[in-house]
């Protein structure tokens, strides 16, 4: 009894940390959305010295995103 109570335990600590929150899926989504973050300041500051003509580009960029 006390050995299949120890085994339990330690499967059961094994799945809590393999499914952790730090899995790489997890990383790759962090990764993607901190891109894509990054891109959305980068046009926002490019509205700042765009001509009028290539607004409705970025315009577009940004609802992309």
């Amino acid at each position: 009894m006390l050995v299949r109570t120890v085994i339990l335990y330690v499967a059961m600590t094994v799945c809590a940390v393999a499914f952790h929150e730090n899995t790489f899926a997890v990383f790759e989504l962090r990764e993607q959305l901190q891109m894509l973050y990054i891109n959305m300041w980068e046009l926002l500051h490019q509205l700042e010295y765009v001509n009028s003509d290539q607004r409705p580009v970025v315009y577009e960029e940004i609802e992309h995103i």
